[in-house]
């Protein structure tokens, strides 16, 4: 209705204008007009009509059809995205896929597409990808971006609450401090009447959980959000629909050419090989990869040779990777996950820096700490969502070698005495007793030729093997897991665990052709 009364006030001005054009009609209307004031009339009635007409639309209220969509619509505008992290490489086919779903969106801007994809683990690369993504495809959303660190695993301070979020994008988007109510839910009411009508990009990066960002996504159609979190933010997926998107570690390529890019081509060329191991040693995490690259190029004097040597005189420890500033520390930005475990959790990602093995399942957790399947179940759940580890199958679980590097030293702080000597003992015993019971079921007649007590001991849990073939089963998957637990008996000098978990392992490696391997597994340390 307002912009229509607008629309009649305008003509009515012209047409007032032009009637007065001429002091001959002045004249008509007012006979005894002096001349001085028709000739005032006059130019006036000329000065108007000669106004651009761009003057006069730009008087006229901006409804969505007022511009063209690649057009402002507002005087205000945010172009609040950071700039692109220096030396971003890669991510070929997740910047592709983001970029899909917008454009499977219905034409027009008429569907809200939330992103709650780029998840993982810490050092992996998710707000560098989303703000390179954002700058590509910004020219799309011409009402503006706006962009907020929510500093979900911030260890320096709380959270930034959505609330606090929310009143910045206010601010940014221009709302008059008086048109503000002070409770917070008539704000987020606010937000979403404001961002109704405007089509923008929103980057909520680092994000605690879903609670912290789902005030802050538009209820109308049009604009796009994005989300970056170290946890799966499952609920958002649930009930916003958001489309996930968990980032993994960089390709050797990928991990080449980020290399590249910080110390140069020739350095590159130059020593190949000692690039293959540096590689190798930043288990393709972009971070530990931008934090030797940056060592390297400060230190133009150093041969990657003698990197790759610093780099293993640490003993494979985050000394490697140092760094004075904390969002770029290895050792800091782990912690930052870390810190908001709650026991059993926190005591399970210790003890998974104690493992021999580079995999585990949930019942050897549960003899290693001690605390039954569901527990143990639970515990993990809360550190694949925490990216802590990374669920392979069904059941079975890995961590980045970087992370077991943070893991084993949060072991050597805090899992000591008893506690520690216990917890070994029990996956020891997890091992041999379920190695043990897969050996009866290759040859049941005869058993391995080893004694060992007919029970484990207590909270120790044993592998559940159904039958020959899944005995076979059980030991091609656990093969080299069984070997580094071999290592680790008699490292820590449990000399009977040391030869007893190959024997039970003779059956099985003897129909696979393997009993050399046998004899060396046991030659150290064998009866």
């Amino acid at each position: 209705m307002a912009g229509r009364s607008s629309r009649w006030s305008l003509v009515l001005i012209v047409l007032v204008a032009a009637f007065f054009a001429t002091w001959g009609l002045c004249a008509l209307i007012r006979p005894g007009l002096p001349d001085d004031v028709a000739l005032s009339l006059a130019g006036l009635s000329t000065a108007v009509l000669s106004l651009p007409l761009g003057v006069w639309a730009s008087r006229q209220p901006t409804g969505t059809g007022a511009l063209p969509p690649d057009e402002p619509r507002h005087s205000i505008v945010p172009r609040q995205l950071p700039a692109i992290p220096p030396g971003f490489v890669g991510r070929t086919a997740e910047l592709e896929s983001l970029t899909a779903l917008l454009d499977s969106a219905p034409p027009g801007g008429e569907g809200l597409i939330v992103i709650s994809a780029i998840d993982g683990m810490a050092g992996i690369g998710k707000t560098a990808l989303a703000i390179r993504w954002a700058h590509l495809v910004a020219g799309r959303f011409p009402d503006g971006h706006l962009y907020v660190n929510l500093r979900g695993f911030d260890p320096a301070g709380d959270p930034v609450s959505w609330k606090d979020a929310l009143r910045g994008f206010l601010d940014a988007l221009d709302v008059p401090p008086e048109r503000i109510p002070a409770d917070a839910e008539a704000q987020a009411a606010l937000y979403r009447s404001v961002m109704s009508e405007r089509r923008m990009l929103i980057v909520l990066d680092n994000a605690r959980d879903a609670e912290q960002v789902r005030p802050l996504v538009p209820g109308s159609p049009g604009s796009a959000v994005v989300v970056t979190s170290r946890n799966r933010l499952t609920s958002l997926t649930a009930l916003q629909g958001s489309y996930p998107l968990t980032l993994d570690v960089l390709s050797d390529a990928e991990a080449r050419h980020l290399l590249t890019h910080r110390l140069g081509r020739e350095r590159i060329d130059t020593e190949p090989a000692a690039v293959d191991t540096l590689i190798t040693l930043c288990a393709g995490l972009p971070l530990a990869l931008t934090i030797v690259g940056a060592h390297g190029a400060v230190h133009p004097q150093f041969s990657l040779a003698a990197l790759v040597t610093q780099i293993r005189d640490s003993e494979q420890s985050l000394d490697a990777f140092p760094s004075e500033d904390a969002p770029t520390d290895l050792r800091t930005v782990f912690s930052w996950s870390y810190r908001h475990l709650a026991d059993p959790a926190a005591r399970v990602f210790r003890l998974l820096g104690l493992h021999p093995g580079h995999e585990i399942t949930v019942l050897a957790v549960a003899s290693f700490a001690g605390i039954g399947r569901r527990a143990a179940r639970g515990a993990l759940s809360v550190l694949s969502a925490a990216y802590l580890v990374a669920e392979l199958t069904a059941g079975r679980y890995s961590l980045h070698d970087l992370l077991r590097a943070y893991a084993g030293e949060l072991a050597e702080a805090h899992e000591q005495g008893d506690d520690r000597t216990g917890a070994i003992d029990r996956l020891l015993a997890h091992y041999l007793h379920s190695a043990f019971r897969a050996a009866v079921l290759l040859h049941p007649r005869a058993g391995p030729l080893i004694d060992i007590p007919d029970h484990p001991p207590p909270r120790v849990v044993l592998a559940e093997i159904p039958g020959y073939a899944g005995a076979i089963s059980w030991f091609e998957t656990e093969h080299a897991t069984l070997m580094a637990t071999v290592r680790l008996a008699a490292e820590t000098g449990r000399h009977t665990y040391a030869w007893q978990v190959p024997w039970t392992m003779e059956e099985y490696l003897d129909r696979r052709g393997s009993r050399r391997e046998h004899k060396l597994s046991t030659g150290p340390t064998g009866r």
